[in-house]
């Protein structure tokens, strides 16, 4: 079963191809390893196939632009929600909050989000508190890995929020804002988060407490209704070209590795770094 289970979730991931691109994944990944960076002409490729598999994996089909909800008018705020269904097999729910502000004439797109702790992480920061255990510290052994206080904590997690909203809003198209907040109250939030002590994150349900802002606005991405763009199997379980290049000497560059085996665009949000395309934009606002 689990052997079945992995050949359709790897030919899922490879069957990323649409008919109103000039490429399909296999083909466009072929052409990306052989440069350095990408350049504008790949960009669009890879743009064009990944925003077509979102619109594919979204339960919501229906697409206007939101260009013509501008001018705004009269305030408005709903919530969109639906499903989007990842590597083609597994459908997981999206919500947000949209706010349409007349006199600003802006859309808000609003995530509350609560956090709380997991008990493997509450019971090692009580630990830690007052321990010199060297698990306890970084690596280098002169700072505290884990916070002293939960307000210490949640002021860390609330930074991380911060500057993942500014990832999002430093590209975000005109007259558009993101607002990402941790809120006290479950009851008040979109998502609830529990923070753990190990490496590790699914958007929904659990984020490894020390991930930095990039990781957050990545699973934030998820938040939105924008799925996974890497193969899971060659990216997270098995990295058939890094091992072959480290273990058979191969020479090949990290960067050309990475690229066989997370098989995206790896300057991508939902890839591996932290731009945000037009794609990724019109996917969230043009469900409103």
């Amino acid at each position: 079963m689990r052997v079945l289970l992995f050949i359709t979730i790897l030919t899922a991931s490879l069957g990323a191809y649409s008919s109103e691109c000039n490429y399909s994944l296999k083909d466009l990944m072929n052409k990306y390893v052989q440069i350095e960076g990408t350049t504008t002409n790949i960009t669009d490729e890879f743009n064009c196939i990944f925003e077509n598999r979102n619109i594919n994996n979204d339960s919501n089909k229906s697409r206007s632009s939101y260009r013509a909800h501008f001018p705004i008018i009269t305030d408005e705020h709903k919530t969109i929600s639906g499903k989007i269904k990842y590597y083609g097999l597994f459908k997981k729910k999206y919500t947000y909050d949209v706010i349409k502000v007349a006199r600003l004439n802006k859309i808000i797109i609003k995530l509350n989000i609560h956090f709380y702790k997991s008990k493997p992480l509450t019971k090692r920061m009580n630990r830690c508190r007052y321990s010199r255990d060297s698990k306890c510290y970084n690596l280098a052994g002169d700072k505290p890995w884990y916070p002293k206080t939960d307000t210490e904590l949640y002021e860390s997690i609330e930074q991380r929020l911060k500057e993942a909203q500014k990832i999002w809003n430093d590209s975000a198209p005109k007259n558009i804002e993101f607002q990402f907040n941790r809120v006290i109250s479950k009851s008040d939030a979109h998502y609830s988060i529990r923070l753990v002590d190990r490496f590790g994150a699914l958007y929904d349900k659990f984020l490894f407490f020390k991930f930095d802002a990039s990781v957050y606005a990545h699973e934030i991405g998820h938040m939105l209704g924008l799925g996974e763009e890497y193969n899971p199997i060659t990216s997270n379980v098995i990295p058939w070209h890094t091992l072959a290049n480290k273990f058979l000497n191969k020479g090949q560059s990290s960067e050309t590795v990475m690229k066989r085996d997370m098989r995206c665009n790896l300057d991508s949000i939902m890839c591996l770094r932290d731009t945000i395309y037009p794609y990724h934009f019109n996917e969230i606002l043009n469900r409103i």
